[in-house]
């Protein structure tokens, strides 16, 4: 990710990263930007999401966080989903789903209502 090869990270900062610019794992540039660092900071509810096939942010990047998570003592949800790329957010029921329950839970106080979700198109039904 912090290589550039894939996402081009390394123009943000004006060319390809030394190898000896790396602290802790993360290469100094990125640094300001490394959420582990602000895990202890963490007040109310968090929901990370991530999908096993994730191109643009790779799972370990999410366990990481969740790793500073608890060295922190911080409660979060985690939400791990098979099969699914960056794209979850457009094409993932279950995601979709979760969310508005984790949202009407955690904003409005309120117990979501019990529903189910429709069967995908084309699957058992």
């Amino acid at each position: 990710m912090y290589g550039g090869a894939l996402h081009g990270m390394d123009r943000l900062f004006g060319g390809v990263l030394p190898a000896t610019a790396m602290a802790d794992g993360v290469p100094a540039p990125f640094a300001g930007l490394d959420n582990a660092a602000l895990a202890g900071n963490l007040r109310g509810h968090l929901l990370l999401v991530y999908g096993e096939l994730d191109e643009n942010a790779p799972p370990a990047l999410t366990l990481q966080l969740a790793a500073a998570l608890n060295k922190a003592q911080r409660e979060y949800d985690l939400l791990y989903l098979a099969r699914q790329d960056h794209e979850l957010f457009r094409n993932d029921a279950t995601y979709t789903h979760r969310m508005w329950d984790y949202f009407v839970r955690h904003l409005a106080g309120r117990q979501p209502p019990d529903t189910a979700l429709a069967p995908l198109p084309g699957g058992p039904g």
